[in-house]
Parts: structure tokens; sequence; C-alpha cells
């Protein structure tokens, strides 16, 4: 439950804070530092200015940097709901108000309030936020593996009818590839069981849109296939060899679906792969 926060503008007077559970009840009032109001020009902001009556203690500081912080997640994760987003921000001016305003400033509840109020918006608005990356996600990924297997089956039935001179292998490349779309897919919903409240409007730590993240990760399955397939990395895989994915569908699907599955670590792996191939230094 997200503590029942008294909503009020602009306030130098102070109020104390509701005690949370995690809270402190004894905890001895401080003298706060800052003025905090809405102002109608930034309504959608907390406005915050040092009083001038003393130096800011750094627990006051950081309520301030954690309070703003928490306005801009919420800011870009409710950007299409503003009813939900001004019902968040009232709270957040009560618990600023309540930690560095006034003569009887706790900083301390405020804080453990603020991270009630994260929680809370983390299961309120996750399951939102989650499933809709994923959709896209899967929206993106069925179209690419659809792409790539039509043009697999295309590329097979062009072989044996009236183009018998064109090679089978590009056609494991296009399984290979379509195996590893849906990897990426797998990826994201293992890798993001629990999301943390910093992820409400960007799920992914490197802000890589669904689409730019399959292509990434294909033409890093890609190069990993073409090392494979040349012999220049060999891995075994029970009786078979990575390579002879070219022959054979099943091995293809299998390394593309593994790729995919590890996409967040193969970029390490190859451009490892790829240096120490490269390397002109060693010794003979």
């Amino acid at each position: 439950m997200i503590p029942q926060l008294e909503e009020s503008g602009a306030s130098q007077g102070g109020k104390k804070a509701p005690e949370s559970a995690g809270g402190n009840p004894s905890e001895e009032p401080a003298i706060g530092r800052y003025i905090v109001w809405l102002d109608a020009k930034t309504p959608d902001q907390i406005s915050f200015a040092i009083n001038g009556q003393g130096p800011v203690p750094e627990v006051q500081t950081s309520l301030q940097i954690e309070i703003e912080s928490t306005v801009s997640i919420l800011r870009l994760a409710l950007s299409n709901d503003e009813k939900r987003f001004k019902s968040y921000l009232s709270k957040l001016l009560g618990l600023a108000q309540a930690g560095l305003v006034g003569d009887g400033a706790q900083p301390i509840p405020a804080r453990l309030n603020l991270i009630e109020l994260r929680k809370h918006a983390v299961e309120e608005l996750g399951p939102t936020v989650k499933n809709h990356y994923l959709r896209t996600l899967l929206v993106r990924a069925s179209i690419a593996c659809a792409g790539l297997l039509t043009l697999a089956a295309a590329w097979y039935a062009a072989s044996k009818r009236f183009l018998h001179w064109l090679p089978l292998s590009p056609i494991n490349y296009l399984i290979l590839l379509a195996g590893c779309m849906a990897g990426v897919w797998v990826s994201f919903g293992i890798r993001n069981t629990n999301i943390q409240f910093h992820q409400l409007h960007n799920l992914e730590d490197d802000y890589m849109a669904p689409i730019y993240r399959l292509v990434f990760a294909g033409v890093l399955t890609l190069s990993l296939a073409l090392l494979f397939a040349t012999g220049m990395v060999e891995i075994k895989l029970g009786p078979f060899a990575a390579g002879s994915f070219e022959t054979n569908g099943k091995i293809a699907l299998l390394i593309g679906l593994l790729c995919g599955f590890s996409e967040r670590s193969l970029a390490s792996k190859v451009i490892a792969k790829a240096t120490d191939i490269l390397s002109f230094d060693k010794q003979r």
C-alpha cells in the first residue's frame, strides 16, 4: 500500500512525514533546508529551492535527488496517462515537503515512504510496461521469422524445380537466423522476470529498440555461423560439429536459438574471437 500523503501547494512550513512500517517513530525532527512547491509554469515537475537558513544535510540532498529521479521516470512511464501521473506527483510533493521543509522535517521516514511508493509503482505499472515490450518484440520477431522461413521455402522450391544449380546451404543460414529471432524474444522474458523501478521507462539498459536488437543479434549470429562454417571456431554439439549446420537444418535451428538466448553476451564473445583471429603480435 502507498502511504496516503496530504496534498498541498508551495510550502515553507513543516509537517511530520507519515510513519511507515520500516520507519523510526522516535526520530528527532530535523530542520528542513528547502522550499518545495509546484510551479504553474512546470506543472509536471516538483520545484526545489534551498531556503538559505544553513548548510543542507546530506540526507536531505539525497532525498531531493531521489524524488526528482522518481518524478522523471514516472513522467516517461506515464506519458499517455496524465491523470495517474498527477496522482503520483501529488504524493511525491507531499513526501518532499514532509522530508525537506520546515522545523519538523523528517527525511528518513519520507525516504522510506518513497521506497514504498516506488514498489507500488512497479507492481501497478510493471506488468503493462513489460507486456507491451514483449508484445512489440514478439511482433517484430514473428515478422522476421516468417520472412526468413518464407525465403528459405522459396529458395528450396526454386532449387528443386527449375534452378537446380542453386546450393541448399543458404537455406540453413536462413533457418539459423529465424531461430535467432525466436531466441531473442525468449531471452528477454528470461532476463526480465522481475523488473526494477528504473526500468519502467526503458526495460533494456542499452536503450536498444526491439527492431534494432533483432538486427544486432542477427548480424552477430551470422558472424558466428561463418566462423563455424570456415572452421575458424570448432564446437561439438554432442556427436555433431557446429559447422555441420550448413547441411543439417536441426543443428542450424538449434544454434540460432542458442545465439538468441545469449544475445546479451554474444557480442563480447564474437569480438573477443575476432580480436584473437586478427592479432598479429602473437608469438610464433
